[in-house]
């Protein structure tokens, strides 16, 4: 049986998934194939970003699976164990969508247009 603390922790996960999607889809990296041509200077903004990702996502890896052996190790219920392995997997999901996009807002001062500058 699911605690309603965990189904709050699963509705804001799915809500934190959703809003990668959107990042993803208007952020400001150009997608692979995609209409607008890359350039050099994209093409080195979306590597960075995409390095930054492997690394959050290779130690969010290594900590999830951390604790689930640990977990394993202290007869926890195996339940509990599974809900959190899936739960790990959106987390991980969520990090792949959202943090390229993330990275590469945070670390490049973009130019704003003549319009939207006040």
């Amino acid at each position: 049986m699911q605690t309603p603390l965990a189904l709050a922790g699963y509705g804001i996960e799915m809500l934190g998934f959703m809003l990668a999607m959107v990042v993803k889809i208007v952020g400001p990296l150009k997608p692979y194939g995609g209409v607008e041509k890359a350039d050099e200077w994209d093409r080195a903004v979306r590597a960075r970003a995409y390095l930054s990702t492997f690394a959050v996502f290779a130690i969010t890896t290594m900590l999830a699976l951390f604790a689930l052996m640990a977990g394993l190790a202290l007869d926890w219920p195996k339940p509990a164990l599974m809900q959190g392995a899936a739960q790990t997997l959106f987390l991980l999901f969520t990090i792949l969508n959202a943090t390229p996009a993330a990275q590469a807002s945070w670390a490049v001062r973009w130019q704003q247009d003549d319009d939207q500058a006040g």
